[in-house]
């Protein structure tokens, strides 16, 4: 049973990944920049956008952090619907996040959806 929740966690992350890849890459054509111009102009190292805009660089898989995110958008000047989709699709727990504060859950409430998402707990 934990194996099969793991599993199914696991094939949920790579899809998120794969969306924030497919994001990143369509606004960049939108942009028309490279990968390179994002790095610059996010100050940040061009591995690591690579890493975003290249699903599994190198077999390496990526993690955003909130910073990072900032100066992605930042960079990419977007709308605040783009920044708002861009971070749902970086952090997909501040959606669940943003429905428990406005509907009141407990940190219990919170969790279960969480864990069913597959998504970090509180």
């Amino acid at each position: 049973m934990a194996t099969a929740l793991t599993s199914q966690q696991s094939e949920q992350s790579l899809e998120r990944e794969l969306r924030l890849c497919k994001y990143l890459n369509n606004q960049l054509n939108l942009r028309g920049i490279t990968s390179a111009d994002l790095a610059k102009k996010a100050d940040v190292s061009k591995a690591t956008i690579s890493r975003m805009t290249n699903f599994a660089y190198k077999g390496k898989r990526h993690r955003p952090t909130l910073p990072v995110m900032l100066k992605v958008s930042l960079a990419l000047v977007q709308t605040p619907e783009e920044r708002r989709e861009l971070f749902y699709l970086a952090f997909p727990e501040y959606f669940i996040w943003e429905e428990a504060a406005e509907k009141g859950y407990t940190v219990m409430q919170t969790n279960e959806l969480l864990h069913e998402r597959g998504l970090p707990l509180l």
